[in-house]
């Protein structure tokens, strides 16, 4: 980094190196009650700053930001304008979505207090996936993510994930809004798991419930609207040693809601059983049809 910060006149002038994961030059003033500040010749390495915050529900591989951004208001309240254009993006989520996105070119707008990224679409190998997303700043600090997204068209994509609520895999499609803020984070929409098998881990919600209680991070609540298709199958209790295995085709979506802070997590609706097996006691029994009722499996 080189330049100056003059204190007397609040001027300030410095350039970050190319070498460094994220390079600009920043020229303007920083006095008590207002900034007027240049960045310019912005590139951020996406893949170098995401892994240095450690999170992982989203992974990315490559791409670069550019562009020149304006910072005005107060110290403590600062005002951005400006775009950042990103290209050759890609991205995942590894516990999730394992299939690589991109790459992809976006745009990152700011205006004011917020940040937005608009309606973009992701192509990958199984499906192609939309997505747009707000950030609302409380000065410097993101106080609230908006992301809605969700499969395009009819393909279903891969879902691989082994969770604290269930395990999944196969193929899926879904519509979701996912909401966070620094006490919460919310999942509400509608999903399908077209095929492959799942399991719903009953005996683990205590581990949730611990894990999203709001006392050591932000809580999670989730309601989702959940179908299956004709080639899903249930297996329970668990995937590898299953005592019931069956295909549930719904005609009717079920619907899971979860509540961290109240401790609760709720499966409501029915599903037919469309051919599958039971094992007892070194037995196995063929099971043609039948129904299963979820009524209330709260924790």
């Amino acid at each position: 980094i080189t330049g100056f910060v003059l204190h007397d006149g609040g001027v300030v002038s410095l350039k970050f190196a190319e070498s460094l994961p994220l390079c600009f030059t920043l020229d303007g003033t920083v006095k008590k009650d207002a900034l007027d500040l240049n960045l310019t010749d912005i590139r951020a390495d996406v893949k170098r700053i995401w892994d240095i915050t450690g999170m992982d529900y989203v992974l990315f591989y490559d791409g670069a930001l550019t562009g020149n951004l304006a910072i005005g208001g107060k110290p403590m309240e600062p005002e951005f304008s400006g775009k950042l254009e990103g290209r050759d993006i890609k991205v995942n989520s590894p516990n999730y979505v394992p299939e690589i996105f991109g790459p992809v070119a976006l745009d990152v707008l700011a205006d004011g207090t917020l940040l937005e990224v608009p309606y973009t679409v992701l192509k990958g190998p199984s499906t192609d996936l939309w997505a747009r997303c707000t950030v609302e700043f409380s000065g410097w600090i993101p106080e609230e993510v908006s992301i809605q997204c969700g499969t395009l068209g009819t393909k279903q994509g891969i879902m691989r994930t082994d969770n604290l609520l269930f395990k999944a895999d196969g193929f899926a499609g879904c519509t979701v809004d996912i909401n966070i803020t620094p006490a919460l984070v919310g999942v509400y929409g509608s999903a399908i798991f077209d095929s492959g098998y799942f399991v719903f881990k009953f005996n683990d919600l205590d581990k949730f419930n611990a894990k999203y209680s709001g006392s050591n991070g932000p809580a999670f609540n989730m309601k989702l609207d959940l179908q299956f298709g004709h080639k899903a199958e249930f297996r329970w209790p668990t995937a590898d040693f299953p005592i019931l295995r069956t295909l549930v085709p719904t005609e009717a979506p079920l619907t899971l809601t979860a509540d961290s802070n109240a401790g609760t997590f709720s499966m409501r609706g029915d599903v037919k059983m469309r051919g599958g097996e039971v094992f007892y006691i070194k037995r196995s029994f063929y099971i043609r049809e039948g129904n299963i009722t979820f009524a209330d499996t709260g924790g």
